[in-house]
């Protein structure tokens, strides 16, 4: 069913928003529960299920493909990113966990 998809892809797209804010009380939540985002795995793998998601809808026509290319392009530069910079994901939970980032080494 449309309207279950579009409600996973619309909660999965919430989550992501709210983890890249890094609001410390939000962050705290989402690393506890959704460690995953962490890792360049984790997050590429989640990425590409929520493309897939996003694939399978059907209205408009055209417009699940472009979303699953983008999501999709967002993963690789996910996956890039976290491999080439392997600090970032330090970086990243101590933003996450109010550590001040200009003390990061």
């Amino acid at each position: 069913s449309i309207v279950f998809l579009s409600v996973y892809v619309f909660v999965f797209a919430i989550l992501l928003f709210c983890f890249e804010l890094a609001i410390k009380q939000i962050s705290r939540i989402i690393a506890e529960n959704f460690g995953f985002f962490y890792s360049p795995k984790g997050r590429t793998i989640f990425l590409i299920f929520v493309a897939i998601i996003a694939f399978q809808l059907d209205e408009p026509v055209g417009f699940n493909i472009a979303m699953t290319g983008l999501v999709g392009l967002a993963a690789g530069v996910e996956l890039y990113v976290l491999c080439v910079f392997p600090e970032f994901e330090a970086i990243q939970r101590r933003i996450h966990w109010g550590v001040d980032p200009e003390n990061v080494v």
